[in-house]
């Protein structure tokens, strides 16, 4: 197999980086305050009105879309530079969706085999995430379309864009490739605000850096989150005391 080139170095730098997510994070929680009102304005469109898996989606939407529009702000506005830079790039794009399909159900099977060790030896109780509960929440096959949607469309693309495109190349410019994959994927698992899930998360992210630097381009790591994501949301349905 021909040997792929690692994504380009970046122009940007890793305050640029954390600025996007700073920015992002103080929107959404100005948003949460001040936008209760708009957001129940919005959900009134969608099938079944004010419940919290609409809620979820249209926070999910405004989530990726301004990860993509601040990124487009720094890539396309600041450094005027092609998304390349990004990770988006000319590659075997059908060769790379397979191996992210694979590679997201190992992908899958392994972290929820580090939860469980982890779980085992735990002295904490360790409850369902909020968005778990939320999914379960789900009656309608409305309802239980808008969970794949979120975390089979918007996460992959607004995360692997975001961590492995943008935050781990500007990473990796300065401390390396190892140093790089390993701050960028305790980031992402100290993000989900989880303590104890945080060791399977930041794993999951250093298999998705892995792929991101062996393939060459974000397709097959967003492919692999797509189905890890996807799996997990369907074991949520069917064995919710699992999660």
């Amino acid at each position: 197999m021909q040997k792929n080139l690692p994504p380009a170095n970046p122009p940007w730098g890793i305050i640029d980086a954390l600025s996007v997510l700073l920015i992002i994070n103080i929107l959404a929680f100005l948003l949460k305050i001040f936008g209760h009102n708009w957001l129940t304005f919005l959900v009134d469109f969608f099938p079944g009105g004010k419940t919290q898996i609409n809620q979820l989606l249209i926070s999910s939407f405004i989530q990726t879309f301004m990860f993509l529009f601040f990124m487009a702000l720094f890539i396309l506005g600041k450094y005027k530079v092609s998304l390349k830079y990004l990770g988006l790039v000319k590659t075997k794009i059908g060769h790379w969706l397979k191996v992210g399909i694979i590679n997201g159900i190992i992908l899958f099977f392994a972290v929820m085999l580090l939860g469980i060790i982890i779980n085992w030896f735990s002295p904490m109780e360790i409850k369902p995430q909020p968005i778990a509960e939320i999914i379960m929440s789900a009656r309608t096959k409305w309802e239980m379309i808008i969970p794949f949607i979120v975390a089979s469309v918007f996460a992959p693309i607004s995360e692997e864009l975001y961590f492995r495109g943008f935050l781990y190349p500007a990473l990796r410019r300065k401390i390396g490739v190892k140093w790089g994959i390993l701050v960028t994927s305790l980031i992402f698992g100290s993000l989900h605000f989880d303590i104890i899930r945080m060791i399977p998360l930041a794993f999951g992210g250093m298999w998705l850096n892995w792929l991101y630097e062996r393939s060459g381009s974000l397709y097959a790591p967003i492919v692999a989150h797509s189905v890890w994501n996807g799996i997990m949301t369907l074991l949520i349905f069917w064995i919710p005391q699992a999660i």
